[in-house]
């Protein structure tokens, strides 16, 4: 059973049963589990009372939660995907990929420097005093887009038609997570695609070529570049495939 020493049983059935059919593969691909895990237990206890049917004290289990680590915690998603006869490969194998990105440290940002929302919101400067933070988030979201679609113009054609979808592939299904470098996720992200995925071959490109690219660009084209493979996933949706591709990439 889970943690049996720190677990009371009846608390492991009220984790196995608040995670009946929760999928995990995206927060394990992020290095954010631990905080998925006590989120869906908070609900199982608030939505579903299930700390009334277990009759489990649901404070002090929510503070053992927050007191793992996250290897702790993967273990307790595992051993629920085992309880509930679900495949463990696929998230064992995020797991394994999350420690070596983790020990290139480009994930590893210190708490003090991960900023919430309104904190941003109070840094970001705008030309109204005492303002309400709808206007402030009009102001950013527009100046933001506008900064994105130039820088679009300005990078326009710097890719072929195939390192643009080696781009997008690499970039299909990740996580985005604000505080990061972008310009060593993008090159980060590059490497696993063509280590572990191979997309450099199944793209015919060439990925020395590619890297140098790469490599020259300043951290904020990182940033769009990155935009522009999420642009043609949102997009895809609607109008998909290489028209849009070349669009979005300016590639003639």
């Amino acid at each position: 059973m889970i943690k049996e020493k720190m677990f009371l049983e009846n608390e492991s059935k009220l984790i196995c049963e608040s995670l009946n059919g929760v999928l995990f593969e995206l927060s394990v691909e992020a290095g954010v589990h631990n905080q998925q895990l006590i989120k869906e237990i908070e609900d199982g206890i608030k939505l579903n009372k299930l700390d009334i049917k277990w009759e489990v004290d649901g404070e002090k289990l929510i503070e053992k939660l927050k007191s793992l680590s996250q290897d702790e915690s993967f273990e307790i998603i595992e051993e629920v995907y085992k309880y509930w006869e679900r495949d463990t490969t696929e998230i064992c194998n995020l797991k394994l990929r999350r420690k070596e990105i983790d020990e290139f440290n480009i994930y590893k940002i210190p708490v003090s420097k991960i900023m919430e929302t309104d904190e941003a919101l109070q840094q970001f400067p705008v030309e109204v005093r005492q303002c309400d933070n709808k206007y402030k988030t009009n102001q950013m979201v527009i100046s933001l887009n506008r900064l994105y679609q130039n820088q679009k113009k300005e990078i326009k054609g710097m890719f072929t038609l195939s390192e643009a979808y080696l781009l997008i592939s690499t970039f299909n299904g990740c996580m985005y997570t604000p505080w990061n470098n972008d310009k060593e996720v993008l090159l980060m992200m590059l490497e696993d695609g063509i280590s572990y995925e191979g997309l450099d071959e199944l793209y015919d490109v060439d990925s020395e070529k590619m890297f140098e690219k790469l490599q020259k660009l300043n951290e904020f084209e990182s940033f769009t570049v990155i935009r522009m493979a999420f642009e043609f996933w949102e997009r895809n949706s609607i109008l998909g495939g290489e028209e849009l591709l070349k669009e979005i990439f300016g590639i003639e």
